[in-house]
């Protein structure tokens, strides 16, 4: 009989011990856990994915920033991946070199923003895989289909939100490849690292380097 009684009392304690287990596991506790992913509240900043949509490797023409009407008028994103119009092109022997970002926020609250930053811009020789150094960027703008014109931008992007955002670079620098006129003909590769929301991600596109423009002077009869 005692022995009964020792046999059923061990048997619920180790019943009641894979219970007691059971519900740790439930609750997040005991080995192997799974932390449950933070709520998305109202405020909740949104992820950010990058996509590296245009680049333009060319000149600095250190261009005046986007606050001045005149120079934020550019042409759309989805036409060109030049930061100069036509006409400014024509009136002047320098393109800006620039890079064209396309960003998109998803699972984010409805009043969360993601602060951009563009941490890195590095090119890289794709035929020996030697960087070429980094390039600088500068005057950030986006892309407003209702003005039809690059704005002032606040570094942000928000929950669902797409844009097509804008940086000027510095020139690349040309002495890595025997000078600027052999670099057309050759395939780059831009990185650009981002960090948003504290996460950091990188995009990357191949291009080539177009021959610079040569201005001449017309013919002046004596």
């Amino acid at each position: 009989m005692q022995m009964r009684m020792r046999m059923a009392g061990l048997w619920a304690a180790t019943v009641l011990a894979m219970a007691t287990s059971c519900t740790k596991q439930e609750r997040g506790g005991g080995t192997g856990e799974h932390p449950r992913p933070s709520p998305i509240t109202g405020d909740t900043p949104p992820q950010v994915t990058a996509v590296l949509s245009a680049v333009t490797l060319a000149d600095d023409c250190a261009h005046a920033d986007a606050t001045r009407p005149a120079e934020a008028k550019r042409r759309a994103p989805d036409d060109a991946d030049r930061s100069m119009t036509e006409g400014e092109s024509q009136a002047r022997s320098c393109t800006q070199s620039s890079l064209q970002l396309t960003l998109t926020g998803t699972n984010g609250g409805k009043t969360g923003r993601a602060e951009v930053k563009l941490l890195r811009v590095e090119l890289i020789d794709t035929a020996t895989g030697k960087s070429l150094g980094q390039l600088t960027p500068r005057n950030p703008r986006l892309w407003a289909d209702a003005v039809g014109a690059y704005q002032v931008w606040d570094q942000t992007i928000a929950n669902l939100q797409q844009a097509k955002v804008m940086f000027d670079l510095s020139a690349p620098d040309y002495s890595q490849i025997g000078g600027r006129w052999n670099a057309p003909g050759k395939v780059f590769r831009l990185q650009a690292t981002i960090s948003a929301s504290g996460a950091e991600s990188t995009t990357t596109k191949e291009v080539s380097i177009e021959a610079p423009e040569v201005m001449v002077d017309p013919m002046i009869e004596t």
